[in-house]
This record gives structure tokens, C-alpha cells and sequence, in this order.
């Protein structure tokens, strides 16, 4: 079983959800049903658009430039958002994740199915036109923190949406950072960004455990050299508000590593005792319950099939 923390949360919210998404989705047309509930699955609402523009343009294209010493014109990188924001829109008017063969690994760039598609509420042309004003936000927010863009230059490396994998209770643990920066003469540094209106929820269960993916993963031959004689305690962790334009610095002590420790084998124990290890044709959607948090339903692609129960 693989085990990451978007992942449990997600169970958290809504077992049924979870079920769905992890589980019952399937892509293959041998099953239309199933593939119905995949295409629901790949659904993001306008908020989670906005964010994954901000990601892949920071990952695809900002830090790479940087990684290179190139010079980082702030034109260039809005006008890089700007295309992808033109690809994705289009994409998702012509609901192109439905297309036969279609392989998602291959489309990242204009990959974008949207909620409001399948599930339209009111004018979308105001929802976008906000969504495209927090990315030109969120993107100047990042070019203009000098200290960052100082402190990330005096890195030897950056890797961007690196998978890091380790085993632990007889489970893969499973963490993906936004951008880890390697130095010559200082612990490596996390870094996480994000793209909310509001700033007042923290993410350290999250950077605690990309900290322990980092230290604990499964050989990287690229960034063995930089992790050398280093604890978990020594690794640098920061959550950059991208919207509000805020950073959290968190210091890994050994208090915290007991505590996430702790908090992955409860995780790994909930979903064991709910049978998640186990396979599809194991299980019976009847034994992962609805959210009983309706709030949770408003922005949910499964609410259709909910309703249908």
C-alpha cells in the first residue's frame, strides 16, 4: 500500500471519496461506469486550477532557468502562465481528459479538466478572470522576495516534484515537494508554496514528512552527495504563501519526529483496518461511509453518483 498525506487526508474528509478516487476509477473503457468516475476524478475546481498554474510554471519553467543561471525576465514568466492558462482553458472547454487513448503523462502541460464544466454555477469568465489575477499575484510575489531568489542562487541544486519514497509498518510512504535546494556548506532546504486567499491553516504534518522522505527515501544517485551526515533535525523547511505573500520558517526538533512518526503509523493503521490495502475486487463501497460534513459535498466531483445512491 502507498500512503501519502494528501492521500489521507482526503480519506479523512470522506471515506467514500477516497474509495472512488483511489479504488473504484478506472480509465479502461471495459468498464463504463468505472471510467465515468474516473473522468469525475480528474475534475479541479477553479481554485486548484489556479494553483497547478502557479506549480508548473514555477516547476517547469522558473526554477529550471534558475537551476541554469539564466536570466529570469518577469515578462517571460507571465507570459509563460499566460499560454498555459490559454492551453488548460481550452482543454477543459473541449473536455479533452475524455479522449479516447488520451495518456495524461503526455498532456501535462494543457492536462485540465474543470469542475465548473460538469458542474456550472453562475458566469465562468469571472471565476477565470479572478483565477488569472491571483496567478499574476502570486507568480510577482515569488519574483519579488529577493531573499528567496538570493538564497536559492547560492544553491549548487533544484529539483522541483521529485517523488520520495520510503518503507515503513510494511508500507510505501510516499512524499512529493514542491522544490528541494541542495547546498555545498548548508542542510538542504524544502521549500512548499502555496496559493490560498487565506493563510491561516499550517502544513507541518506535510513538511515533517517530506523532511523524513528526504533523509529516509529510496536512493537518489542525483542528490546522495547533499544529504550526507545529515539528521532529519537538520533539514530546513519553509511554506511560502504565495497569494498573501507570507513564508513559514519550521525548525524540525526531536519532539517533531516522534510526532509524525506517530502520526503516519496511525494513518497507515486507519486505512488497514478499513481495508484499503486491499484490492479493488476485495472490496464493497458500502464499507467506506459519506462525509457527514456536507460542506465537504459542495465542491466534490462524486457528489452526482452520491445523489444517485
Amino acid at each position: 500500500m502507498i500512503w501519502s498525506i494528501s492521500s489521507f487526508k482526503e480519506f479523512q474528509k470522506c471515506e467514500r471519496k477516497w474509495f472512488l478516487d483511489k479504488k473504484f476509477s478506472s480509465r479502461s473503457p471495459k468498464n463504463i461506469y468505472r471510467q465515468e468516475v474516473y473522468f469525475l476524478s480528474q475534475l479541479e475546481t477553479i481554485d486548484a486550477w489556479r494553483g497547478q498554474i502557479v506549480d508548473y510554471t514555477l516547476s517547469k519553467y522558473v526554477i529550471p532557468k534558475m537551476q541554469k543561471r539564466q536570466t529570469l525576465s518577469y515578462d517571460a514568466v507571465i507570459d509563460y502562465a499566460k499560454k498555459i492558462t490559454k492551453a488548460r482553458y481550452e482543454f477543459a472547454i473541449a473536455e479533452g481528459h475524455k479522449e479516447p487513448n488520451l495518456k495524461k503523462t503526455e498532456h501535462y502541460y494543457e492536462y485540465a479538466p474543470l469542475y465548473d464544466i460538469k458542474y456550472p454555477s453562475g458566469d465562468l469568465k469571472p471565476k477565470l478572470r479572478k483565477a488569472w489575477d491571483e496567478i499574476v499575484v502570486s507568480l510577482t510575489n515569488f519574483y519579488n522576495n529577493q531573499g528567496l531568489i538570493a538564497d536559492l542562487k547560492k544553491a549548487n541544486y533544484l529539483i522541483t516534484q521529485r517523488t520520495l519514497q520510503y518503507d515503513s509498518h510494511d508500507t510505501t510512504i510516499r512524499g512529493v515537494p514542491d522544490l528541494i535546494a541542495f547546498y555545498p556548506d548548508a542542510p538542504p532546504h524544502i521549500y512548499d508554496w502555496k496559493v490560498h486567499s487565506s493563510d491561516t491553516k499550517t502544513y507541518t504534518e506535510q513538511l515533517l514528512i517530506y523532511a523524513q522522505s528526504l533523509i529516509t527515501c529510496w536512493s537518489h544517485s542525483d542528490f546522495e552527495e547533499y544529504i550526507k551526515g545529515y539528521k532529519m533535525t537538520d533539514i530546513r523547511l519553509s511554506e511560502f504563501q504565495l497569494l498573501t505573500n507570507k513564508i513559514r520558517n519550521y525548525s524540525v526538533t526531536e519532539d517533531y519526529v516522534e510526532r509524525i512518526n506517530d502520526y503516519i503509523a496511525g494513518g497507515i493503521e486507519k486505512l488497514i483496518l478499513k481495508n484499503c490495502h486491499k484490492k479493488f475486487e476485495e472490496l464493497s463501497i458500502d464499507n467506506f461511509e459519506k462525509t457527514p460534513n456536507l460542506d465537504n459535498c459542495r465542491s466534490c466531483p462524486f457528489k452526482k453518483i452520491c445523489k444517485e445512491d
